[in-house]
C-alpha cells in the first residue's frame, strides 16, 4: 500500500520540481524587439476608429498585452536553445526572429494601404508564377520611382536587424536571468486572460472594434472569440445563366426597330462623387446637368477589378471568385446581347484589362466579344498621362468613322495614385505635393491638403480629355444623337476612417462615384423617367442601356433597369485580397448594412453563414436601433430586405416572412 501511496507524491513533487526550474532569460537581446512590436502596435492602432476613449484605451492595453504574449515563447525558446548542445543554434534564432519582426512593418504598411497581409499580398504578386511577377507589380499601382528607395531601406533595415541580432546573441550570450518556469507560465496565463477579457463583453461596438484590430494583426494569439454581428443562415448564391442559356427572343425590341447610337462609357479611375464640381472638373459639372439626376450613386466595389467586373457584366462582385474559377468563359450577357443586337464593342484602355483576367471574364475566353481593343499600356508604354493621350487620340481616330451602333468602353488612369498630368498642363491647385510616399503613416494636415491638392489637379486633366471628346462629338452632330455615360470604377480617401487611397473598406469615400448617364435625343424624347430615379451603380449601367435600346434579357444578371428597378438598394463588396471578396454592404437610401461572411479564406459559393456587423447611415454614422429589438427588424425588412434576397432567394433579413 505504501508503494502505492507514493506515485502520486512522486508525480507532485515532479511537477514541482519542473514548475521551479530556472528559465534562462536573456532579456537585452529582446527588449529592442518589444520596443519596436510596441511601436508598431502605434501604427496598428491608427487603422482602427474608435467610439470613445475608453475604447481607445481598451485598445492600447489589448495590443500591448498581445505584444507580450508574443515574446513569452521567443525568450523561453532563447533559454533553452543557450543550452548545451543547441547553442549554436541560438544565433540562427535570433537572427530569424529579428527578420520576422522587419517583416511586420511591411506587413502593417500593406494591412494600412488596402486591408491585405504581407503573406496574401505575396500571393497577388506571385499569382500566375514567377513570369507574372512584373505585370502583377504593376497593376498594384505602386509608383515604379518609389520601388528603388524602398528597396533600398528595407535592405538596409534588413541587414541592421540582422547585424543586431548577431551582435546582441553573441554578446548576451553567458548573461542570463533566471525565472522559475512556472512565472513566467503564470504571466504568460495573465495575459491571455487579459485578452480573453478584453474580447467578451455586451458593448457591441467594442467587440466590432476588437474585431478590427484582431484582422489587423498578422498574428492572433489568445482563445477564438465568436464573430461579433447578426447571424444568418443563407443559401449559396443565386445561379445566373450564361448567354448560351438566353433565348434569341430575349432581345427582340418592343414597337418597332429600336433605334442603335452610338454609346460612350467613360471609366475614370479612383473618382469621388464628390469631386465632381465647377472647380476641379468645369466640363463634367455642366455635362451633369443634361444627365438623369440620381438621387445618388454607388460602385459595386472598393478596387477595380471587382468594380470592372461588375460594371462589364451587370453581376454583383460577390460573384468575381466564382466566374474566375469557372472552367468556362463565355463573358458578359449584356455585351454578348449588344453584339447580337448588332453593336460594335469597342476598348479603349489606359490600363490593360488583364489584371484578374476581367478581358476574358467580359469578352469571352477569346475575347469575341470585343470587336477591337487599344491597350495603350502595352502597345504605346509610357506614363499614365501619356497613355491617357494616346487612348484619347484612338477614340478621336475612330470617331470619323461613320457612326452608329458602336460602343465605346473607354478607360482612363492619370487620377490613379500617384495622380499625374502632363507636364505642361496647367495645375490649378496649388501648392500641390510634387511627390508624396503612400506609406506614411504619419501625414500631416498640411501634407494631406497638398496631396488632395495634386488629387484635383489630375482630375483637372481627366475632365479635359473627357470634354475633347464632347467636342469632336458636338463637331461632327454626333452629340445629340450618343448616349453618353461617366463613371469611376471606385472612390479615393484621405484619412476619413483612418485609410488611405482605396480597397480597404467600404465606406463612402472609397464607394461614391459620379454616374452620370446622358440619353439621346431621341431616347430622352421617347423614354420618360420615373418622378423619382432610384440609387444607381455598376451593375445597373448595361441593363439601363439594353433597356432604353428595347433589349430584354431577364434572369440573366444581377442588374436591373435604372428607368424600371424594382427595389431602391445597392450592393456593394469589398476587396478581399483574393478571388472571392467576403465583405458587402447593402446601401439603401437611408442606411448601410454591413455584412461579412463566416470564413474569409473560404470561396463564397461554399459558404453558407453570414454576420450582420453593423447598420450605419448613408454618410456611416453610427444607428442606434439594435437589430435585434422590434424596431431593428422592421428597418432590416424595409431597406435591405429586397437586395439581400435577389442574393439569397427566400432567405430573411428581419423579421419571418
Amino acid at each position: 500500500m505504501s508503494g502505492v501511496a507514493e506515485i502520486p507524491q512522486r508525480s507532485g513533487h515532479t511537477f514541482r520540481a519542473t514548475m521551479s526550474r530556472p528559465a534562462q532569460l536573456r532579456p537585452a537581446v529582446w527588449l529592442p524587439g518589444i520596443a519596436y512590436c510596441l511601436w508598431l502596435d502605434r501604427l496598428v492602432l491608427g487603422t482602427v476608429g474608435y467610439a470613445s476613449a475608453a475604447h481607445e484605451l481598451e485598445a492600447v492595453a489589448f495590443l500591448i498585452s498581445q505584444t507580450l504574449l508574443l515574446f513569452l515563447p521567443v525568450i523561453l525558446v532563447d533559454g533553452l536553445l543557450a543550452v548545451g548542445a543547441l547553442r549554436s543554434w541560438r544565433m540562427i534564432f535570433v537572427a530569424g526572429v529579428y527578420l520576422f519582426l522587419g517583416a511586420l512593418y511591411i506587413d502593417a504598411l500593406l494591412y494600412k494601404l488596402m486591408a491585405l497581409h504581407l503573406w496574401r499580398g505575396l500571393g497577388i504578386l506571385l499569382e500566375g508564377g514567377l513570369s507574372h511577377l512584373g505585370r502583377n507589380w504593376a497593376d498594384t499601382g505602386v509608383c515604379a520611382s518609389a520601388v528603388p528607395g524602398w528597396l533600398g531601406w528595407g535592405g538596409a533595415v534588413c541587414s541592421f536587424i540582422l547585424l543586431f541580432a548577431l551582435v546582441s546573441a553573441k554578446a548576451c550570450f553567458g548573461r542570463a536571468l533566471r525565472v522559475p518556469l512556472g512565472r513566467l507560465l503564470l504571466v504568460g496565463g495573465y495575459l491571455l486572460l487579459v485578452c480573453q477579457i478584453l474580447s467578451t463583453g455586451d458593448d457591441t461596438q467594442w467587440i466590432l472594434t476588437l474585431g478590427e484590430l484582431r484582422a489587423a494583426l498578422p498574428i492572433y494569439l489568445g482563445a477564438s472569440v465568436p464573430v461579433p454581428g447578426r447571424k444568418y443562415k443563407v443559401p449559396p448564391l443565386k445561379a445566373l445563366q450564361d448567354f448560351s442559356a438566353v433565348p434569341a427572343r430575349a432581345t427582340a425590341g418592343t414597337g418597332g426597330p429600336a433605334p442603335r447610337p452610338d454609346i460612350f462609357v467613360f471609366v475614370l479611375e479612383s473618382i469621388r462623387g464628390d469631386f465632381i464640381t465647377p472647380e476641379i472638373t468645369p466640363s463634367l459639372a455642366a455635362f451633369s446637368a443634361e444627365c438623369l439626376h440620381f438621387p445618388d450613386t454607388l460602385a459595386s466595389g472598393n478596387a477595380s477589378h471587382i468594380s470592372w467586373y461588375s460594371l462589364l457584366t451587370a453581376n454583383y462582385g460577390l460573384r468575381f471568385g466564382a466566374a474566375k474559377r469557372a472552367p468556362r468563359r463565355p463573358g458578359s450577357v449584356p455585351l454578348a446581347l449588344l453584339k447580337r443586337a448588332g453593336y460594335k464593342i469597342n476598348v479603349l484602355c489606359s490600363s490593360t484589362l488583364d489584371y484578374h483576367e476581367i478581358d476574358k471574364l467580359a469578352f469571352g475566353e477569346k475575347l469575341e466579344l470585343c470587336d477591337s481593343m487599344f491597350d495603350a499600356q502595352k502597345q504605346r508604354g509610357g506614363d499614365a498621362p501619356e497613355r491617357d493621350l494616346a487612348v484619347n487620340q484612338a477614340l478621336l481616330r475612330a470617331l470619323q468613322q461613320p457612326s452608329g451602333a458602336r460602343l465605346f468602353l473607354v478607360f482612363y488612369h492619370s487620377t490613379h495614385h500617384d495622380y499625374d498630368w502632363p507636364a505642361n498642363d496647367p495645375a490649378p491647385f496649388i501648392p500641390y505635393a510634387r511627390t508624396w510616399n503612400y506609406g506614411d503613416f504619419n501625414i500631416g494636415k498640411n501634407q494631406l491638403r497638398l496631396i488632395m491638392n495634386r488629387y484635383r489637379n489630375a482630375l483637372y486633366f481627366q475632365d479635359r480629355l473627357v470634354q475633347n471628346v464632347f467636342s469632336a462629338l458636338k463637331s461632327n452632330g454626333e452629340y445629340s444623337r450618343a448616349i453618353i455615360v461617366v463613371t469611376g470604377d471606385h472612390g479615393e480617401e484621405f484619412l476619413e476612417h483612418g485609410k488611405l487611397l482605396h480597397a480597404s473598406n467600404l465606406f463612402r469615400p472609397q464607394t461614391h462615384v459620379p454616374f452620370l448617364f446622358r440619353l439621346s435625343a431621341d431616347l430622352a424624347a421617347s423614354h420618360s423617367p420615373p418622378p423619382k430615379l432610384p440609387l444607381a451603380s455598376h451593375v445597373d449601367l448595361l441593363p439601363t442601356l439594353l433597356d432604353c435600346l428595347g433589349i430584354q434579357a431577364s434572369n440573366s444578371f444581377d442588374g436591373q433597369s435604372l428607368l424600371h428597378k424594382s427595389f431602391n438598394q445597392v450592393v456593394i463588396t469589398a476587396e478581399n485580397a483574393d478571388f472571392d471578396p467576403v465583405r458587402f454592404c447593402i446601401q439603401s437610401s437611408r442606411y448601410k448594412a454591413f455584412f461579412e461572411y463566416e470564413d474569409p479564406s473560404r470561396p463564397t459559393a461554399e459558404q453558407h453563414t453570414l454576420y450582420l456587423k453593423s447598420v450605419t447611415d448613408t454618410q456611416d454614422g453610427p444607428v442606434t436601433c439594435g437589430t435585434y429589438s422590434a424596431a431593428g427588424r422592421e428597418l432590416l425588412d424595409a431597406n435591405f430586405q429586397a437586395a439581400f434576397e435577389s442574393l439569397y432567394p427566400g432567405a430573411t433579413l428581419g423579421g419571418t416572412k
